[in-house]
C-alpha cells in the first residue's frame, strides 16, 4: 500500500518504499508510488544498494537544502513491479 516513509523538509517532500535485497515494490505499492509521481510527488523506493551507493544520504542532504528540492533520480521504476 502507501509508502513506508513520507519525509519533509525544508526543500520539499519525498515518498519511499523500502525493500530489501532483490525485492521490489508488490503491485498495489507500486500503483501508489506511480500515482504520487503522477501527481508531481518525488515517490520512489529504496534497498540496501541505495544506501551503499550514497544515494540515500544525497537525497536526505537535498531536503535539508533551503530552496527548491533537487528531484531524486530514480534508478528504476516502480512500474511494472509485482
Amino acid at each position: 500500500g502507501f509508502p513506508d516513509l513520507v519525509i519533509t523538509g525544508p526543500a520539499g517532500t519525498i515518498f519511499r518504499e523500502l525493500k530489501g535485497d532483490g525485492h521490489q515494490p508488490t503491485g498495489e505499492q507500486a500503483r501508489y508510488l506511480e500515482q504520487l509521481a503522477a501527481s508531481g510527488q518525488d515517490a520512489c523506493w529504496w534497498c540496501p544498494d541505495d544506501l551503499y551507493s550514497g544515494r540515500i544520504e544525497r537525497e536526505l542532504r537535498a531536503l535539508t537544502r533551503s530552496g527548491p528540492a533537487v528531484p531524486a533520480t530514480p534508478t528504476r521504476s516502480p512500474e511494472g513491479a509485482r
